[in-house]
């Protein structure tokens, strides 16, 4: 007579039994369908098209990928300016002005363009460095970020870029200085070439957009797929006045190797136009740059003092 523990056991091994027979069949079905020469090819056709489709969701979502704007009210934006000392904005840019420290001549203006993942607003935290040597701060924005309406494309931001460059010239007399952070150099480069302005800074620049892409989307195409090409080599090309360039050594978005390759291509070298941050990545630059390697990039005790007056120097 069975025991119910005996009729337990007898009912797991059958279902173990049932469930290893079903597997054995699947293995068998599976070997037999793979060695069909049919079976491979369909597979292969839904690998590629697999791949062409995600290609394709790419291509027509890279503007968002490239532009992840940062939404922000007017309210808000208002409330944050007012909360900045010695602050404004440019109208109907949204750029927030800063002005030097008070009492301290304005010996230059510097028009910031700033990366693609952040607003004008953002580097507000280095306000200080241009206070200190006297020259009054503009943080563009671009259409489409924060408050401001307008559609997120190279074409847009580069127009924009060279009205804002056309107003602050006019408004703002002595020397100017146009400076780009990563995707932001582009748009400073393109600027400048039109512009003429006296000193251009690029901080952890890329080359182009389609180097810059390679690097995180190595399985796509993105020479022929990159509809905004943000040429910084191509624009600053076309600029003959002084450069600085500062090179992030552990960039892991462009690769130190982008900035050190404009770099070379201008003839500047450490200490002599290129600032090399050996242990800063793309977004860290600002913690280790010292007041030195600022003032080698914004051109300080130099130039630009001089050329709006003999006897003031960038202290």
């Amino acid at each position: 007579m069975s025991t119910p523990g005996g009729i337990r056991y007898t009912a797991e091994q059958t279902l173990c039994q049932l469930m290893n027979a079903r597997i054995r069949s699947f293995v068998v079905a599976a070997k037999a369908a793979m060695s069909s020469p049919a079976w491979w090819r369909r597979r292969a056709l839904s690998l590629v098209l697999g791949y062409l489709l995600a290609m394709v969701a790419v291509y027509f979502a890279q503007r968002s990928l490239m532009y992840p704007a940062t939404p922000m009210s007017r309210a808000q934006f208002e409330r944050a300016v007012s909360a900045v000392e010695g602050a404004s904005v440019l109208r109907p840019f949204d750029a927030i002005v800063i002005e030097p420290d008070a009492g301290r001549p304005t010996i230059a203006t510097a028009i910031w363009f700033h990366g693609n993942g952040g607003l004008g607003g953002h580097r507000v935290s280095v306000a200080d460095q241009f206070r200190a040597r006297g020259i009054r701060l503009v943080l563009a924005e671009y259409p489409g970020y924060g408050p401001r309406e307008g559609e997120r494309t190279e074409a847009s931001f580069v127009a924009d870029g060279q009205a804002l460059y056309a107003q602050v010239r006019d408004r703002y007399p002595g020397p100017l200085i146009v400076i780009g952070e990563s995707l932001g150099t582009a748009v400073a480069s393109a600027v400048a070439a039109e512009g003429r302005p006296d000193r251009v800074v690029l901080l952890t620049p890329l080359r182009n957009m389609p180097e810059a892409a390679a690097r995180l989307l190595w399985m796509y195409p993105t020479r022929w797929l990159v509809k905004d090409r943000l040429d910084t080599e191509a624009h600053l090309a076309r600029y003959s006045g002084p450069v600085s360039i500062l090179v992030a050594g552990r960039d892991e978005v462009v690769g130190p190797e982008a900035g050190l390759a404009l770099a070379r291509a201008r003839g500047l070298t450490p200490g002599q136009g290129l600032v090399m941050l050996e242990r800063s990545t793309h977004n860290g630059w600002a913690t280790f740059l010292d007041r030195r390697q600022w003032d080698e990039l914004l051109g300080a005790s130099s130039s630009l003092a001089q050329r709006k007056n003999p006897d003031l120097g960038l202290r």
